[in-house]
Formats: C-alpha cells, structure tokens, sequence
C-alpha cells in the first residue's frame, strides 16, 4: 500500500499535535520514503551479488588467459629453430646478402621489444584500472544494500 505525500504530510500534522513538533519528527523519520516494496530484500542483493560474481574475471580465468598467451609467444628455442630452417634454405651468398638486408639489426629489436613492452604495460594498466573500477563499484552497493538492511531491521525493531 503506498502513501503519498499528502498522507504523509497529514499524519506529521496530527503527530505533531499529539505529541509535539520534536517527537512527530523523530517519528517520522522512522518511516521509510519509499513503499515497502521498493527496498532491496535478501533475495535481491543475493541475485545482483551472484550477477556481479559472474561479470568479474576469476583468478583462474586470469591464469588461463596468461598460459594462452605464453603459449601463443614465440619461445627462443622456436627462433632458433627457424633461424636453422631459413639458414638451411639459403643457397648463395646473393641470397645472404639479401637476407641481410631485410633482416632487423639488433637496434630494430630493442626498439621493437621497448614498443611491445610499453603497449603491454599500458594494456596490462588499462585492465587493473577497469577490474578496480568494477570491484569499487561491488564493494559499494554491497555496502549500499547492506546499509539499507541495517537501517530496515532497526526501523522495524519495537
């Protein structure tokens, strides 16, 4: 059954009559703003912490995805392999001379290997940031919920 303002206001009026100004407000202060309805119950904050739970990456999911990406990263024993192959393959020395040419210097590498580095910080901060974010924004309407059950039972407590 839900009060409107007006009913609200009335009976504040007659509170106040009764018992005075002080007491009608303490008293009215112990009325929720809201229907009955309207607050969160234990079985809603169960559903919406179950949603969270299964939006957040799990440790383990951060493991699987580590061992994808180690396994998709080229080992040095897989360049040494395919140096041996491409060496294997060159038959003259124009064809070494030309695959010398094309190949990255020692330079290139440590700038190469500087770039990807600094991406995969930057990536690596980016999804700290974001798992921060959601785990802030659980933490607070877990304690939002929580401390509208609080204030529930004490309302409700005689």
């Amino acid at each position: 059954m839900s009060v409107s303002e007006k009913e609200r206001a009335a009976l504040h009026e007659k509170l106040a009559q009764a018992l005075g100004p002080d007491p009608a407000e303490t008293l009215m202060e112990y009325l929720p703003p809201e229907t009955w309805a309207e607050l969160a119950a234990k079985e809603d904050l169960r559903l919406l912490a179950k949603e969270f739970r299964t939006e957040l990456a799990s440790k383990e999911d951060l493991r699987l995805l580590a061992k994808e990406l180690r396994a998709e990263m080229a080992s040095k024993e897989d360049l040494r392999v395919l140096a041996k192959e491409l060496r294997a393959e060159m038959a003259t020395k124009r064809d070494l001379r030309e695959l010398r040419a094309e190949m990255a210097t020692k330079e290139d590498l440590r700038v190469l290997a500087k770039e990807l580095r600094a991406e995969m910080e930057s990536r690596f901060a980016e999804q700290t940031r974001a798992m921060a974010n959601q785990t802030r924004t659980l933490i607070l309407t877990v304690a939002g919920f929580t401390l509208t059950i609080w204030v529930s039972l004490l309302v409700a407590l005689p």
